[in-house]
């Protein structure tokens, strides 16, 4: 079953040496049929944070982000997002280069001075079974 692999630009530089954290990655790979797309997402920085009431999760790499009531809650929530986000992407684009826009200075400054918060590394790899809807057949 031959695959067509679309791997985005990086824009992290490479590794100097092994010392350095493992640089961020996202695979597209679509099937022949067109209809069946795996994505692999490898190594994603995500800060998780109370603001109020809530837990964040919140991507660097990808700027996405999700809520919970508790640590839990917002890591399912970002997992369960995060794929329904690239699932939708694929569904209207055919590709998920639109979901992968890196996180504001804001959140980066937070993910390097904050205290009191976790600073994990996600990975995930999903399938997906999609008939292609264009943009504009979307808005029409």
């Amino acid at each position: 079953m031959p695959l067509t692999i679309t791997k985005p630009p990086k824009t992290a530089k490479k590794r100097v040496d092994a010392s350095m954290p493992p640089l961020s990655e996202a695979i597209h790979a679509t099937h022949q049929d067109g209809k069946t797309h795996a994505v692999a997402i490898k190594n994603l920085r995500v800060l998780i944070k109370r603001e109020g009431d809530f837990w964040v999760a919140q991507g660097l790499e990808i700027d996405y982000s999700a809520y919970g009531k508790d640590i839990k809650q917002a890591k399912e929530r970002f997992e369960n997002g995060l794929r329904s986000t690239l699932h939708h992407n694929i569904e209207i684009f055919g590709t998920i280069e639109n979901a992968l826009r890196v996180a504001p200075d804001e959140v980066w400054r937070d993910f390097w001075k904050s205290t009191g918060s976790q600073k994990k590394r996600y990975s995930q790899i999903s399938m997906h079974q999609v008939e292609l809807k264009l943009a504009y057949d979307v808005a029409a």
